[in-house]
């Protein structure tokens, strides 16, 4: 039986290629040891599922700490599946019996599907699993990729391209400091003192309408704006300019939350491991509760702070991602507001 907080045994998508015949490969990734426990795969696309009868599995290592690597064609399945980079889809199901039947599924959508963000893939390119350093984290995404590395780890190269330009102010006037996670891969755009950036994103489409900026010092100030809609598609290597010109504040941290004593958090950056010293609790009969969050608003971590506790620890499993988190300290009924960056180096 699978014990409390460990993710089940699955395997994921790392990397798709289909050639301008219609032949195609799917690379796999796996966590340490976990394919030893998966007792069966299975393959979705439009045109129908198949089971995967064999893999050969290769060493390999990307940014979501895969130990092993296994690539997935025709050959490998009970029947033939076809791929539509124009319009389509790849689910992939990975089964384990653990006591019970755990399902897991991983996804990806491209061209016109619905919910596609990889709009404009030829065949000569994959559409990858990506990830890079950038600061304090790690960044990663699907991406389009002009040079696959199918059964080797993926890279960074012939993936990525560069977003700059300007951020203004509601007033009309650059903003002279801050930064904003823009859109999907979990990485931070740094406004510079005269109010430009310039950054190396993932290769594929992005859409934004509101950004959330972080205002030194620390332990920062949120404001949330309506931005001008933002909207590009990146083919790799290129780079296309982009103002970000604010129109209104969604939202701000009022100063009675600021006021509000928070849990201090050490360490900050941190490998493995971060407490956080709770605050004395003046209302003791209200449920206080320590959140984290992901940059893109999963909840990672939710835990009740007793009246009596005096610290919470937080010790991420690997599968959780270097990178930014934003933790929260409050209670139900009052409503979480406000939220401190904290950041993970695995």
């Amino acid at each position: 039986m699978l014990e409390a907080n460990i993710a089940p045994p699955q395997a994921y998508i790392t990397e798709i290629q289909v050639d301008s015949s219609g032949s195609w490969t799917i690379e796999l990734g796996f966590h340490e040891m976990s394919m030893l426990f998966i007792d069966s795969m299975r393959l979705e696309t439009s045109s129908g599922s198949a089971q995967i009868l064999q893999l050969n599995y290769l060493p390999g290592y990307t940014i979501y700490y895969y130990d092993s690597l296994a690539l997935v064609t025709n050959a490998n399945l009970s029947n033939s599946l076809t791929i539509d980079l124009s319009c389509d889809y790849v689910k992939l199901y990975s089964y384990a019996f653990t006591g019970n039947l755990v399902v897991s599924v991983d996804s990806v959508v491209f061209g016109s599907y619905p919910g596609s963000f990889l709009s404009q893939v030829s065949p000569a390119q994959s559409m990858a699993e990506v990830g890079f350093m950038q600061g304090p984290g790690w960044c990663g995404s699907f991406c389009l990729d002009n040079s696959p590395t199918l059964g080797l780890p993926n890279d960074t190269a012939g993936s990525l391209s560069t977003l700059f330009g300007m951020v203004y102010s509601i007033d009309g006037n650059p903003f002279t400091e801050g930064s904003f996670l823009f859109d999907r891969g979990n990485f931070f755009i740094y406004i510079q003192p005269d109010g430009s950036f310039s950054q190396r994103i993932f290769a594929c489409d992005y859409y934004e309408d509101t950004i959330n900026i972080y205002f030194p010092p620390w332990p920062y100030t949120t404001v949330s704006y309506v931005i001008d809609p933002v909207e590009v598609s990146f083919q790799p290597d290129t780079a296309i300019q982009r103002d970000f010109i604010t129109i209104s504040i969604v939202a701000f941290t009022p100063e009675s939350e600021k006021q509000k004593p928070k849990p201090v958090a050490f360490p900050n950056p941190f490998t493995d491991r971060i407490t956080f010293y709770l605050p004395l609790q003046n209302h003791p009969v209200d449920e206080q509760r320590l959140r984290i969050y992901s940059q893109g608003g999963k909840l990672v971590f939710d835990q009740v702070a007793d009246p009596e506790d005096e610290m919470i620890i937080w010790s991420p499993a690997s599968p959780v991602p270097s990178g930014s988190y934003l933790y929260q300290f409050g209670s139900v009924s009052a409503g979480f507001t406000g939220g401190t960056i904290i950041r993970l180096n695995h």
